[in-house]
């Protein structure tokens, strides 16, 4: 299994993209709650976004909006740390894993077709060359 720690500076890029190109897919939300020790498994529900709110600039958020029956619910994970993509050696397993401020929740991906390691690493290369440029 292969670990990517993305990088805060590109956070907010990453996210929309993998949000755009998730979109409708089927996903299940867990989050640990590390004050309590528990842990909460949402329904498998199809994601609508993933993004980072940056209103508060001290306190950040990431989204996670899923849609579900006919609703659209928000999962909102208040002053992220941490964001791993995890790319699993086998289809269907791949996963986001997200340290917020008392929480850790991971976005299991279900029946995903392998990530491509490279595809995301020369995303994130990407796009730090665009910030560069813009600064």
């Amino acid at each position: 299994m292969a670990e990517i720690n993305i990088p805060q500076k590109v956070w907010k890029n990453f996210l929309q993209t993998f949000g755009e190109r998730h979109a409708g897919w089927l996903i299940q939300v867990q989050t640990h709650d590390r004050q309590t020790n528990e842990t909460v498994s949402s329904n498998i529900s199809a994601l609508h976004s993933i993004e980072l709110d940056e209103e508060d600039e001290k306190n950040q958020r990431i989204k996670v909006t899923v849609l579900y029956d006919t609703k659209a619910l928000t999962h909102i994970l208040f002053r992220p740390s941490l964001v791993i993509l995890h790319i699993s050696e086998q289809d269907g397993e791949d996963s986001l894993r997200i340290s917020s401020l008392n929480t850790d929740t991971t976005v299991r991906i279900r029946g995903a077709k392998k990530i491509d390691a490279l595809d995301v690493l020369k995303t994130l290369n990407i796009l730090d060359v665009a910030r560069d440029e813009a600064a």
